[in-house]
């Protein structure tokens, strides 16, 4: 049975794609669902201003007409601009035990990459750092972190089979901190203390917080 693959286009399609993760992970406990409405806005290019600076495509892969995977192309201009580099990302990759369909996907992504006249691939990689990024390798069996990808484990298995290879290593770590402070907390805390420039702020109301806002993520912008 082939696979077709399908721009996603108008609301219908973009439903789909939203919640296919639901079906391919049905019985999967440690899958977590994500907030539906976030999801939304996420795709929305009105609400999300990185479709303003950033060629996009959704992408759906179909068998007998069902729903089977899914995935996202990426050029973000500005960061390429900047690294000088012609750089495609594939991003939001999901879909059943199906090798065949994991590789139209990639192959989705590459030839409309190619189209945009870009000659590299990387990913699972979206707009920032700032959302998931990469491939669960190891730790099936434990509890995701928010904000950490939780994909089942043959998909890294596709994707390498696909022609693709690890280009870092990301960690999580659990810690007991009634337990396990790492030694260099301490020091670090030491250190601060001593440095006249930094101050700590603690709040007792969230109004308190309201001038910080906005510095705040001028600098993780910087």
């Amino acid at each position: 049975m082939s696979v077709s693959i399908r721009l996603v286009e108008g609301a219908k399609d973009l439903h789909t794609f939203i919640h296919l993760p639901a079906r391919i992970h049905a019985g999967h406990a440690n899958w977590m669902p994500p907030l539906y409405s976030d999801q939304k806005a996420f795709f929305d290019p009105v609400k999300n201003k990185s479709f303003s600076y950033c060629d996009t495509a959704l992408f759906l892969a179909l068998k007998n007409g069902e729903p089977r995977g899914r995935i996202m192309g990426i050029v973000h201009h500005p960061y390429n601009r900047e690294h000088q580099e012609k750089t495609v990302r594939f991003a939001h990759l999901d879909c059943f035990d199906d090798h065949e369909v994991c590789r139209a996907l990639l192959d989705a992504v590459e030839q409309w990459g190619r189209e945009k006249g870009m000659n590299r691939v990387i990913g699972p990689f979206g707009f920032s750092g700032r959302e998931p990024q990469g491939l669960l390798v190891e730790g099936f069996d434990k509890q995701p972190i928010m904000v950490t990808v939780c994909n089942l484990p043959y998909l890294p298995r596709f994707v390498e089979q696909c022609g693709y290879s690890k280009l870092t290593d990301c960690m999580d770590y659990l810690i007991d901190i009634h337990k396990d402070i790492p030694e260099i907390y301490p020091k670090i805390w030491e250190r601060v203390n001593r440095n006249t420039q930094f101050r700590l702020v603690e709040f007792t109301k969230t109004r308190e917080m309201k001038p910080y806002i906005v510095p705040v993520f001028e600098l993780i912008n910087r």
